[in-house]
């Protein structure tokens, strides 16, 4: 399965300032059918102009308790032919600030880290005829599990990241300081994103499996509570 890169959002200033980098992966597709999600996805990328995450746009939905996914979340238009009844595209935001250390020659620190589930809602769509409730607590299932895992990547990169120097003094490619640590952060950071998405591709096709894509009562009311307990207790 590739990745879709959704955004990326690179902030320099001089080599003493921090910089910021924010980086959007997309969850596999989203099915309420017996149809396999399709994972053909190809590299895409774009360009934020802002250095502001425009979370506050209506294309992207930011993971919250309160208000939760309604259908109006879904701006997409169902494709003619497909089978399924409602695609959620969710992706892990991540960015990180990090500083130069004075008076020396090539080393930062991580000083400020923050994720976060998002919900692409020019890319999530819902057959109308289908729109109940039952099926939108299926979907916000799908929301919860991206921000679950986007609480486990903050865990992981905390641990590995903040605390630490990093030195970028051994890159062999002849550019300024700040270009250098930028380098070896998105190398670093995108490495602890790998090692988190396995396991939410594992646990996003798990719950469709056991929830009956969201018709087995029983098995959609274990994960809601599962997804709850998760989220109160993963910081």
């Amino acid at each position: 399965m590739k990745l879709k890169l959704i955004s990326l959002i690179l902030i320099s200033g001089i080599s003493i300032s921090p910089l910021i980098t924010r980086l959007s992966y997309s969850a596999p597709e989203t099915t309420i059918s017996n149809q396999e999600p399709n994972s053909a996805n190809n590299l895409n990328w774009t360009i934020l102009k802002s250095g502001k995450p425009p979370i506050t746009d209506n294309w992207l939905k930011s993971w919250s308790e309160n208000p939760k996914v309604a259908w109006n979340d879904f701006r997409s238009t169902p494709p003619k032919n497909s089978k399924n009844i409602a695609y959620t595209y969710t992706i892990l935001d991540y960015s990180y600030l990090i500083k130069s250390l004075p008076q020396q020659k090539c080393k930062f620190i991580f000083t400020e880290i923050s994720t976060q589930g998002l919900m692409v809602t020019f890319n999530s769509w819902a057959k109308q005829k289908n729109q109940n409730d039952q099926i939108l607590n299926h979907e916000q299932g799908h929301f919860d599990i991206a921000q679950i895992n986007a609480l486990k990547l903050k865990q992981n990169m905390k641990q590995n990241l903040m605390g630490k120097n990093f030195d970028c003094a051994n890159i062999s490619i002849s550019t300024d300081k700040t270009t250098r640590m930028d380098i070896i952060a998105k190398e670093l950071t995108e490495n602890l994103y790998q090692s988190v998405t396995k396991g939410w591709y594992a646990m996003d096709k798990k719950y469709d499996l056991e929830s009956g894509h969201g018709f087995s009562v029983q098995g959609q009311d274990k994960w809601d509570s599962k997804l709850k307990y998760s989220l109160k207790n993963t910081n």
